[in-house]
This record gives structure tokens, sequence and C-alpha cells, in this order.
């Protein structure tokens, strides 16, 4: 969307140019007031958690948050005024209070929205409105039907602003589970993937593999802070408050072993939230063992009540985490402890609930990431829900902000501060992390790049010249 952008020396100023040609699917053109007008709008409602927690950082930001009226926003169609963006012609400048390390790339997964649809919108509530039914963007593609939780399909749209499209129609599947996607790519119905734990798919000689560069990690997150209204005196949980209990149910896992059976050889074991083999790993990191009679007095130390179940959930529906969490309620109960399972079976309801309730001990959760300051942004106040205290989330709050005003090096030392925090509070049970990749059908796709990224990314995939082979 830009030809050009400089960033100032001071980081505080970022100036683009706008291209001139850029036209929304319905043939309104693109525009730096479409700019402009998405941060303000973004301030108010929910883009995604990347672009929200760069937010604060723009000048005016405090002002066009505190609009009361919703007709500033939408409405009338008009803004406040903010000084922290300025458009002249097609250049655009964008003013911060502080420097912010990642805010070039945040902009690059800021998904623009067509003011001219949504301008009397609230952006409070614009997630439920009737945009969605048929949404438009300004890329090589454009959404031409919608199947809610089956499939869309995507059309090259003619007024594009770069190369025709090759390829004038894509189906993007909702498909309902790895094990689906994977006979689906084995019977040749499906030609690209992406993801983690489709290895199964290379069963098929058809298909290429492609690292994609993206690190998702499961893990057992501790609920420090208990279920709402049932907590201790001190606001945490009653079940698992108590540091030794977390530390003594990580001691009970014989974590090599449980994986090792589970999955095979098809993930990497877990010691921290970061990989072993990354570079931000801090290698003088002290990784707790299997030990279940330290375990056992740990439990009776911390004076913990064996009638109290430990409850344990988890919103996968995949045979090896029914497995995983099979494996750790033994290794639990082995030491004496009551395990209630709940198992989330319509993950996207039932996940909300969880997270808002907190009714839980541990659960089952993955987390992905693809910028280094967001590794431990779970821990954070800038996500919605975090299962950290009060405490620990002002740490670990207060780390990711200073991460935002250092370079590479320093990032790595307080990424090391980190890892060994969350080590010290026992916030979660390090698992595995799955590695990520792409699958090509390439006896029928021509990839026309050789970068191959997280799809759940933007990232300059040059799809346009991607080609189907006939046969």
């Amino acid at each position: 969307l830009a030809t050009d952008w400089t960033v100032s020396d001071d980081g505080l100023t970022y100036t683009f140019t706008i291209k001139s040609d850029v036209k929304w699917h319905d043939g309104e053109s693109f525009t730096p007031e479409d700019v402009k007008w998405n941060f303000g709008f973004a301030c108010k409602a929910l883009v995604n958690a990347q672009v929200g927690n760069a937010l604060p950082s723009l000048v005016g930001y405090d002002e066009w948050v505190d609009q009361t009226e919703i007709t500033d926003l939408a409405g009338s169609g008009t803004q406040l005024d903010n000084e922290g963006i300025v458009i002249n012609g097609n250049v655009i400048t964008i003013k911060l209070t502080e420097p912010n390390s990642k805010f070039l790339t945040v902009l690059v997964q800021f998904p623009m929205l067509p003011k001219h649809l949504l301008v009397n919108e609230d952006p409070l509530t614009f997630h439920i409105s009737n945009f969605w039914i048929n949404p438009i963007g300004t890329g090589p593609y454009k959404i031409s039907l919608i199947k809610p939780g089956s499939y869309t399909i995507l059309e090259a749209f003619e007024g594009y602003d770069g190369s025709a499209p090759k390829i004038q129609t894509i189906q993007v599947l909702r498909v309902a589970s790895t094990d689906v996607s994977i006979l689906m790519a084995l019977d040749n119905k499906i030609d690209y993937l992406s993801g983690a734990g489709f290895d199964a798919v290379m069963e098929n000689p058809a298909f290429r593999r492609y690292d994609n560069l993206g690190i998702y990690e499961r893990y057992f997150e501790a609920n420090t802070t208990g279920a709402i209204g049932d907590f201790d005196e001190g606001g945490l949980n009653k079940n698992i408050g108590d540091v030794r209990v977390r530390q003594a149910l990580m001691l009970a896992l014989d974590r090599p072993a449980i994986i090792k059976a589970v999955y095979k050889d098809s993930v990497k074991l877990a010691n921290a939230s970061l990989p072993s083999d990354y570079p931000w790993y801090d290698k003088n990191l002290a990784v707790p063992g299997y030990d279940p009679e330290k375990a056992k007095q740990l439990l009776e130390e911390a004076d913990y009540d064996f009638n109290e179940p430990i409850k344990l959930a988890w919103y996968y529906n995949d045979q090896n985490s029914n497995d995983l969490i099979t494996a750790a309620a033994a290794s639990w109960e082995a030491i004496g402890l009551k395990v209630e399972l709940l198992h989330l079976t319509t993950p996207e309801a039932d996940t909300y609930t969880l997270v808002t309730t907190k009714d839980y001990d541990y659960c089952l959760f993955g987390c992905g990431f693809s910028m280094i300051e967001d590794v431990y942004i779970r821990y954070t106040d800038g996500y919605p829900s975090p299962a950290t205290t009060a405490e620990d989330t002002a740490v670990f709050s207060e780390l990711t902000t200073q991460m935002e005003t250092v370079d590479m090096a320093g990032k790595i030392e307080i990424l090391k501060k980190m890892q060994v925090y969350e080590q010290e509070i026992y916030q979660n049970i390090p698992l595995f992390f799955m590695p990520r990749y792409n699958y090509i059908n390439e006896e029928r796709v021509i990839k026309a790049t050789d970068l191959i990224a997280d799809e759940t990314l933007n990232y300059k995939r040059n799809i346009e010249n991607w080609e189907i082979i006939s046969k």
C-alpha cells in the first residue's frame, strides 16, 4: 500500500508515501484518509493484539480513546483531529511519543478497513457488523462467497494494482480437524496447507514441505489467580496459588517420556517459552527434572488439601492431545492428587467461557508468536485475560515495555530475565514446540516465491504469480 517509507533517527517519526492507484474491491479508491481513519478506529476497536499493544505509542492516542461520543468516530464520519497523524497529499506522517522498535513490523499486520463502508459503524460492535457478510480489501483476490464454518471462495480482482493473478479462483476450506486435513491432502483434495501437526501429509509424494519460520508452543498454563470469585484472601487460586504446589505438579510429570510416547519425534521438548536451539534461549537456565518424591514433599510442605481436585482443561479434539491429558492426569494421581478433567468440545465458545470465568487450575494451551517482543505477551496487561497475578503481570508488562526501546542485544538480555522469572514462579509447565510448515502439492501448484512464512501473517508471497499445473 506504500511505495516507500522512512523512519527518523530518533525513532519517533514514520513517513509513508501511499500508492495512488490502489482500489478497494468495490472499486472505491484507497487513500491516506483511509489510513488515518483506521488508526482512529483501531484506538476504539480491537483490531488485533499486536496493533492494540502498539497504538498507545501514537501521539494523540489518549485523546482518541477518550472520545465518548461515537459520532466522533462514526455517524458523522469525522474524527477529532490528531497531530500524531498528518496527511500531505499522498504522504502520511505518523508520530510517536516514544520509540517503539516493533512499530514498523506491527504495521505490516495492521489490516486496513474501508472507511467508506464502516464510517457509520460503532467501533465497539463492528465485529458483528453486516460488513463481515461480504468483507472487502485491496489485494489480488476478493471474496465472492462465504459459507460460514465451511469454505470461502476467492476470485481474482480485476482492479488489482499489481500483476493480474494467474490462478482465477481459490477455495479456502474450514476443515474440522488436523486429521481430516491430512486425509484430504493424501487424497489430493487440498493443494496447500499451513501449520503444525501435518507431517503425515508427506506420505503423499506430490507434497513438498517448507519451514515457515513460525514458533508454536504447547504448555500447561497455571491459573494462579483462580476462578472469578473463588480465591484466597491474597487473591490467589486456593488450589495452586502456592508456588510450591505448582513446582510439585511440574516435578510429577516425566515430560520427556510422556512427550516421546505421545508425539514420537514430531515435536521438540520445551523447557521454557523459547526453543532451546534459539539464540534468545538462556543456556544457563536450570531445567527441573522428573522427581515425584520431591513433588510429594513440596505438597506436604504447602499443606495441600488432597481432597481438592486439580481441574485440568483442554480444548483440542485430536487423539494426541487426549492421550497427553490422560498421561498428565495419571502422573498427578500417582502422587496422591485427584484430577478433574474438563474437555471443551466446542473450542471457540468454551474457550471464551474458560478465560473469562477462569474456572480451571491448569489448561493445555497453544501459543504462537512471530516477533521477539511477543514471546511473553500472554502474561502482560496487554493480554485480554492473563492468568498471572497482578504482581507478576506488572513484572512481565514492564519488561515487555523495556524491550520496545532497546536494540536486539538488549532484547535478548531482557528475554533471559523473563525466562528466569517465569521459571521461578512456575507460571506454566512447558511441554513441546510444534514445528510449523507449509505443505504444497507441487504436482499441481507452482509457487512464485522463495519466501514461505506463517500463513497467519501478512508477507510478500507473490500469490498473483502462482500457477496451477494443467494435466
